[in-house]
């Protein structure tokens, strides 16, 4: 019998040679389906050949089909690669591939899915539990609060005083002034001109001890040389199988309620009003 402690130590000896983000991949949604199908019995066997209850079960976690999809696809790999499963499942493994199947077309149909996404509150909590409130995920999501920018995470660096800073360095946060100062950035700086963020003291104090604890000469360091990359893969190791950084402007712009706090969002975000409109409008705000 392939019980849940057997599947487990599988998963953490075949991830010793795959890259960070393949447990994030395969076996952490599949986790979460052994959570609820195997709460009666402890067989994986007798769980998944009931295709129509784990299939409910996929379509009631989540609403975002690339999260349906992320859960079906993790199915799928475990019936291919665990021992003897894709004899035992063999049937119910095309039950399993027509779904998912289904779902890669519904994500294909639907390249811009906005009305499953988690409040800013909800990712800073889960982020927070994941990886600490002390880490650079951590960092990374109150620094993007404060300062909401495109891909401009790279490169930052810290001083105490604006006087310490080269005239090289376009993108730095100067502890005396508690600010963030981006004199380039993505997409729009020629247009907009350099971007001042004031810092609260409770980022300041977070930035300050984030560097205490790992010393560095960037604010962040990416695991990934694709910043992008690396952002999805920290909100899919939170659990976020949907969430881009894209998607996460778009939480952003979601926050602003009021006529000037929208302005005030637009300016922040380095792009127009109606950019900001355009966001609220994809996942059902305005």
């Amino acid at each position: 019998m392939s019980t849940r402690a057997k599947i487990e130590i599988w998963y953490d000896k075949t991830s010793e040679d795959k890259v960070k983000s393949w447990l994030d991949n395969y076996y952490h949604p599949f986790r979460r389906i052994m959570e609820s199908c195997m709460d009666e019995t402890n067989d994986i066997v007798k769980c998944l050949k009931k295709f129509k209850n784990v299939k409910k079960d996929i379509l009631n976690k989540s609403s975002n089909y690339n999260t349906q999809k992320a859960y079906a696809q993790s199915v799928l790999y475990f019936i291919d690669h665990y021992p003897e499963m894709n004899t035992k499942l063999k049937v119910v493994r095309e039950e399993y591939k027509k779904f998912w199947e289904e779902l890669k077309v519904l994500v294909m149909e639907n390249p811009k899915e906005y009305n499953d996404l988690p409040s800013l509150g909800e990712i800073t909590n889960k982020v927070n539990e994941k990886y600490g409130t002390d880490s650079m995920e951590s960092l990374f999501i109150a620094f993007f609060k404060e300062s909401p920018m495109r891909l401009d995470f790279q490169n930052i660096k810290v001083y105490g005083r604006l006087t310490k800073v080269p005239e090289s360095q376009k993108k730095y946060v100067v502890y005396q002034s508690k600010k963030f100062i981006a004199e380039e950035y993505n997409k729009t700086s020629k247009k907009y001109g350099p971007s001042e963020y004031k810092l609260s003291n409770e980022l300041i104090d977070k930035i300050k001890s984030s560097l205490n604890k790992k010393p560095r000469d960037e604010l962040f360091v990416f695991s990934n040389k694709n910043s992008s990359k690396a952002i999805t893969n920290l909100f899919k190791g939170a659990g976020f199988f949907n969430i881009s950084l894209n998607s996460l402007r778009h939480i952003m712009s979601n926050t602003a309620e009021t006529p000037a706090e929208k302005v005030e969002m637009a300016r922040k975000m380095n792009h127009s009003v109606k950019a900001s409109k355009n966001y609220r409008d994809q996942i059902g705000k305005d």
